[in-house]
C-alpha cells in the first residue's frame, strides 16, 4: 500500500532536515500559552507566526511534516512538475512559432522528478522548525489529543492554553476499492517520489487535482487515462470552463472517459489490472503500471471519542460547524478553526481562515503582551509574520491604540 511518504536521495533528505529533524528533542511545556496551533501547515504556520510576532507565547503542534500539504505534497512539487511538462510541450508547439528544435529533443523524466524534489527542499527552510524556533515558538511534533478544554497533550507533555486554534487541514481522500491500495495506488502525497517513468497511467478523478497532474504527466510522455465517476470533466465548474480545458487535454493526448468507475484492482507482476464497470458499457479490463487516486480531500480531524468538555472529538461535525468563519467551538471553549475542511483546497484561503480565527481570539488579561484590551493585530495582504504586524511594543503604545474598522490590505489596527 502507497500511502506514506519515503524518502528518495538527498533532496528528501534535505527536505526533512527542515521539516520533521530526526534529532528534534520537543522542548518542555511552559507553564501556560497564550495559543496553541494544531496543524502546521499554511494556516497553522501563519497563525503561530503572526501570535508569536505580537508577543504572545504559542507552541505548535504537528504529527507529519511542517508545511503541511502546500509545501511537500501540494502546491511546490505539483507546480514544479506542471512547470517541466509546459516547457516540454512548448519544446514540442517551437516549430510553430518558427522556432527550430534540434532533432532528437528527449525527456528524462528522472531528471525531472529530481529537480520537483530539489525545489521542494530549497524552499523548506521557509517553514523549517529551526526557523519557528527562532520567532520564540515551542515546536513540538506527535499525535495530538484534546484532555481538556484547555489542555492538549503529545509526546507525554500537557500543553495548557488559553486560545488553541485548529488548523489540521485535509488528507486524500481513499476510495473502497477491492485491491487498490494493496495494487500500490498513489495519491498526490506518494506521486512525487516515483523514479522512473510509468509507461501507462490511470488518473482516477477528474476534479482539480486529478486534471491538473494528468496533464503534467502527459506532456511528459506517459500515455495517461484520465477517468470519472461522474459526468463530464470537472463536474464541479462551470460546463463552458470544463469543456475548453477538455480540449486541452485532448490535445496533449490523454484519453478521458467519464460515468466510469473502478471496480476492483489485480497486481500482475509491475502491471495493475483494472476493472472498469459503466451503466453504458460491457464491464472491461485495462492494464497499467501506475494509478493516481486523485477525488478530492477528506479532513484531517479527530474523530475518536474524547473527554466530557473538550471541542473536537466524535462530534467533529458539530465542532466544524460552530467554527464556520472562525468562530469559537462553544462558548468559553478557547478553540478556533484555522483550517479543517476537505473543501479548503487553496493555500490563501486557509491562510486567510487562520487570520480570521487570530482577529478573532480574545487573549487574556495576563497575556505577555500586558495590554489590559487584548492583542492588536494588523492584517493586511503580504504583511510580515504572515500578514500581520505588531501595532506597537510597550504597554503604553498597546493601550493608546484605539479601536478601528478593519481594512482589507490597507494595513489598519483593530482591537479585539
Amino acid at each position: 500500500m502507497t500511502t506514506e511518504f519515503e524518502p528518495q536521495g538527498e533532496h528528501d533528505q534535505r527536505l526533512l532536515g527542515s521539516v520533521r529533524p530526526a534529532a528534534w528533542k520537543n522542548p518542555e511545556p511552559a507553564p501556560a500559552y497564550n495559543l496553541v496551533v494544531v496543524g502546521a501547515g499554511p494556516a497553522g504556520l501563519v497563525a503561530a507566526a503572526g501570535a508569536a510576532g505580537l508577543g504572545a507565547k504559542v507552541a505548535l503542534i504537528e504529527k507529519r511534516m511542517l508545511g503541511g500539504d502546500c509545501l511537500n505534497f501540494g502546491c511546490v512539487p505539483s507546480k514544479a512538475l506542471v512547470r517541466a511538462g509546459r516547457a516540454a510541450a512548448d519544446v514540442k508547439a517551437a516549430s510553430a512559432f518558427g522556432v527550430n528544435v534540434f532533432p532528437g529533443a528527449s525527456i528524462d523524466f528522472p531528471a525531472v522528478m529530481e529537480r520537483v524534489r530539489s525545489v521542494r527542499a530549497d524552499i523548506g527552510p521557509n517553514d523549517s522548525a529551526e526557523r519557528f524556533q527562532k520567532l520564540g515558538i515551542d515546536v513540538f511534533f506527535g499525535e495530538p489529543e484534546f484532555v481538556g478544554r484547555q489542555a492538549v497533550a503529545v509526546d507525554g507533555k500537557t500543553l495548557r492554553f488559553t486560545r488553541a486554534i485548529i488548523a489540521t487541514g485535509a488528507r486524500p481522500a481513499r476510495l473502497p476499492i477491492p485491491g487498490l491500495w494493496e495494487a500500490g495506488a498513489h495519491t498526490n502525497e506518494t506521486i512525487f517520489q516515483l523514479t522512473t517513468k510509468p509507461r501507462r497511467l490511470l488518473v482516477i478523478g477528474a476534479g482539480p487535482i486529478g486534471v491538473e497532474l494528468a496533464q503534467a504527466f502527459a506532456r511528459l510522455g506517459v500515455e495517461v487515462t484520465l477517468l470519472e465517476a461522474l459526468h463530464g470533466l470537472l463536474p464541479r465548474e462551470d460546463p463552458d470552463a470544463s469543456s475548453i480545458v477538455r480540449r486541452a487535454l485532448e490535445n496533449d493526448g490523454i484519453r478521458f472517459r467519464c460515468c466510469v468507475s473502478v471496480a476492483g484492482v489485480d497486481r500482475d507482476g509491475s502491471l495493475k489490472r483494472v476493472r472498469f464497470a459503466s451503466k453504458h458499457a460491457d464491464p472491461e479490463t485495462a492494464d497499467f503500471e501506475e494509478i493516481l487516486v486523485g477525488v478530492g480531500r477528506a479532513q484531517e480531524f479527530p474523530q475518536e471519542p474524547g473527554p466530557e468538555g473538550t471541542r473536537g472529538s466524535d462530534r467533529a461535525e458539530a465542532v466544524l460547524g460552530a467554527l464556520q468563519g472562525g468562530r469559537a467551538a462553544g462558548r468559553g471553549s478557547g478553540i478556533y478553526k484555522g483550517s479543517i475542511r476537505g473543501w479548503n483546497r487553496d493555500r490563501n484561503e486557509t491562510r486567510n481562515q487562520s487570520r480570521i480565527a487570530i482577529a478573532r481570539i480574545r487573549a487574556s488579561r495576563r497575556n505577555r503582551l500586558g495590554c489590559r484590551g487584548a492583542w492588536k493585530f494588523s492584517c493586511c495582504a503580504g504583511g510580515s509574520a504572515g500578514g500581520f504586524r505588531q501595532k506597537g511594543k510597550s504597554r503604553a503604545c498597546l493601550r493608546s491604540c484605539r479601536p478601528r474598522r478593519q481594512i482589507r490590505g490597507a494595513g489598519c489596527a483593530r482591537r479585539i
